[in-house]
C-alpha cells in the first residue's frame, strides 16, 4: 500500500507528471497514534486527523527526527543510518516542509556516511587505533598490556571502599584507564549520561548488531534494537572481564526475521536471541519470540487461503459440470 501524506499541498506519495528522479533517502511518515499526539498535531496543522493518517517527515524539524547515530571517530564526523527512524514526543508539525536535509558525502566503500562537523551535536566518541576503511581495527590486548587489567582492578578495589562521591571520582579514573586498552575488533563505546555504550558493527549486514550498556554502577544491560532493556547479572571488575564479555556476545544468534517477503520482521524484533527468546536446542535459522510468532501468523494466513481457493475451483468446476450436463 502507498502512503500518501495527509497534508494535501505536500507531494509526497503522490505521482506527479513531472517528477524528477531523486537519488536522496526514501520517505519516512509518522502517525499521530497518540490523542495527545493528535491533538497537537492537529491544532498545529490545522486540519482534521486520524490516528492512521501519515505526516511525511518533511513537516518536522531535523533535530525532531533520531535518524542516525552520530560519532567521531579520528576526529572524523561518521553517522550511522538507523533501521527504523524515531520522532521525539515533542515533534509537531507543520503546514510548510521544515525539514533541512543534510548532505551526505559517501565514501568510495560506501561503508560510512560522513556529514560536515558544523552540521551536527559534537559527541566524543573512543576509538583506541587509528580506523582503517572498515568501522574499526583494533588488536585485542597482548601479554606486554597485563599490567593495565591490575591497575584498573586496584582502582576498582578503591571505589569500593570509598564515599559516594568520592567513589564517582575514581569510577571516572577507572573509565579514563579504559581508553589505554583495545576492544574486540568492530566494537567501539561512547559515554552517555546513564553509562557507557558499546556497539559492534556488522560488515556482512552492513548494521549495528549488538548494543550494551555498562552501567554507572558496573553492571551490564542489553538494549535491543526495538529500544527495549535487558538487565544482565552480571557485574565488571576489570578491562578483562569487558573483553571477554564482549566476545561472549559475538556468539549470540542474531534473528533472521520470518523469511517471508510481505513481513520480513517483525516491528518489535528484538534483534538478538538472548534470555527468554533463546531455544533449547541450537536451530539453524534462529529468531525472536515476536518473529516466531508473526512466522506462524503468516504461515497459518497463506495456508488458509490457499483452501479457500481450493475450495472455490472445486465449486466451479462443479457449477461448470452441471451446466454442461
Amino acid at each position: 500500500m502507498v502512503r500518501v501524506c495527509a497534508v494535501k499541498s505536500c507531494p509526497s506519495g503522490r505521482k506527479l507528471k513531472y517528477k524528477k528522479k531523486d537519488s536522496s533517502e526514501p520517505l519516512s511518515y509518522f502517525k499521530p497514534t497518540t490523542p495527545a499526539r493528535l491533538k497537537n498535531w492537529q491544532t498545529s496543522l490545522g486540519i482534521n486527523l486520524k490516528p492512521a493518517d501519515c505526516i511525511c517527515y518533511l513537516h518536522f524539524k531535523e533535530e525532531d527526527i533520531i535518524m542516525y547515530d552520530k560519532f567521531i571517530i579520528n576526529n572524523e564526523v561518521k553517522i550511522f543510518p538507523k533501521g527504523k527512524k524515531q520522532l521525539r514526543n515533542e515533534a509537531v508539525p507543520t503546514l510548510e516542509h521544515q525539514f533541512v536535509p543534510i548532505d551526505f558525502n559517501f565514501p568510495e566503500d560506501k561503508q560510512h556516511c560522513q556529514i560536515k562537523e558544523n552540521q551536527i551535536e559534537q559527541q566524543n566518541i573512543l576509538v583506541n587505533q587509528k580506523p582503517s576503511n572498515d568501522l574499526m581495527n583494533v588488536n585485542i590486548p597482548t601479554e606486554q598490556d597485563s599490567e593495565e587489567p591490575l591497575l584498573i582492578q586496584h582502582v576498582h578495589d578503591i571505589i569500593e571502599s570509598q564515599p559516594e562521591t568520592e567513589a564517582r571520582t575514581q569510577l571516572e579514573d577507572f573509565k579514563d584507564t579504559l581508553k589505554n586498552n583495545s576492544l574486540p575488533p568492530s566494537w567501539l563505546y561512547l559515554d552517555k549520561p546513564n553509562g557507557r555504550i558499546f556497539m559492534r558493527w556488522d560488515e556482512t549486514n552492513k548494521q549495528m548488531v549488538n548494543h550494551l550498556r555498562l552501567n554507572e554502577d558496573m553492571s551490564i544491560t542489553v538494549i535491543f534494537s526495538n529500544n527495549e532493556e535487558l538487565f544482565v547479572n552480571k557485574k565488571i571488575e576489570s578491562f578483562r572481564d569487558i573483553h571477554d564479555y564482549l566476545k561472549s556476545v559475538e556468539r549470540w544468534p542474531l534473528c533472521v526475521g520470518t523469511q517471508i517477503d510481505s513481513y520480513k520482521f517483525s516491528k518489535i524484533c528484538k534483534g538478538v536471541i538472548i534470555g527468554e527468546d533463546s531455544y533449547k536446542r541450537n536451530q539453524a535459522n534462529p529468531r525472536c519470540k515476536s518473529c516466531r510468532i508473526l512466522r506462524h501468523r503468516l504461515q497459518h494466513r497463506k495456508s488458509s487461503f490457499i483452501n479457500l481457493e481450493r475450495v472455490t475451483n472445486d465449486v466451479l468446476q462443479v457449477r461448470l459440470n452441471n451446466t454442461n450436463v
